[in-house]
């Protein structure tokens, strides 16, 4: 709500002060959202407590540990939230520096820089963490040795970065901080498979595909659907990705991402 209103309000100030206003609440409810999905994808991979029939209530916190009955708070998803921050923040940051020139490149490049350095130190933490509050999340790989692709994948992309971070190029640093994300993403419903929401207490009450899983024709339909639906959602991004192609120049020399 509060990136909407910044959004739409603001073209209806004239004062400076409103409009930084305006930014403002912006800014802070994008950092927010940021965090918030982070530790939701943290409750997902921690688990919930979901009763006999499939339902489970959460208090914002309890004592900030993991546990039987967590809070949707907690050490681990808090450290969730933190990464989900600096890698949507980092990839933001990349994504400027191909778009932007002047002093916004000059910016977003010094913001780049520290992100692409800080990503891999959150990775190991948020690593150590999944292993202390979920031990057996490395069954599947065990199991199936071809995942190990993905934590490949991911220790490969941040090399990337680092490496065209330093050399400057642009376009190859923005690939490697989407593949990061694609590969944490990916690792995370690898590890999981074939639970979709685990249960912090009894395991048999795990959400799993099969169980979550609705009748066949109504699988089709949605499936059908998801194809067309996702046909026009990629064309209409290609359009408006080649209408607005090119560096938004602000008539500020930029550099590189070593001259700052």
């Amino acid at each position: 709500m509060g990136r909407g209103l910044g959004l739409e309000l603001r073209g209806h100030f004239a004062e400076p002060v409103a409009q930084e206003f305006c930014d403002a609440i912006f800014s802070v409810s994008s950092l927010l959202l940021a965090v918030v999905f982070g530790a939701a994808l943290g409750n997902v991979v921690r688990g919930v407590p979901l009763d006999a029939e499939g339902y489970f209530f959460l208090p914002l916190w309890t004592n900030f540990r993991t546990g039987p009955e967590p809070g949707v708070l907690d050490w681990y998803t808090v450290l969730c939230g933190v990464v989900a921050l600096a890698a949507l923040a980092t990839h933001g940051a990349h994504y400027l520096v191909l778009r932007t020139d002047g002093e916004v490149a000059v910016r977003a490049r010094r913001f780049a820089r520290v992100g692409t350095r800080l990503l891999p130190i959150l990775t190991l933490a948020s690593l150590a963490g999944t292993l202390a509050v979920r031990p057996g999340v490395l069954d599947n790989y065990r199991a199936c040795p071809v995942g190990v692709v993905l934590p490949a994948a991911v220790v490969a992309s941040l090399i990337l970065m680092e490496r065209s971070v330093r050399r400057g190029h642009e376009r190859a640093a923005f690939g490697a901080s989407s593949g990061y994300l694609v590969a944490m993403l990916g690792g995370a419903a690898f590890a999981l498979y074939p639970v979709l929401l685990p249960s912090s207490g009894d395991p048999a009450r795990a959400m799993t595909i099969a169980g979550a899983a609705t009748s066949p024709y109504a699988m089709r339909v949605a499936m059908t659907w998801w194809i067309v639906a996702v046909v026009i959602v990629a064309a209409t991004f290609r359009y408006l990705y080649r209408s607005f192609r090119g560096k938004i120049a602000s008539g500020v020399d930029s550099g590189a991402y070593g001259d700052h």
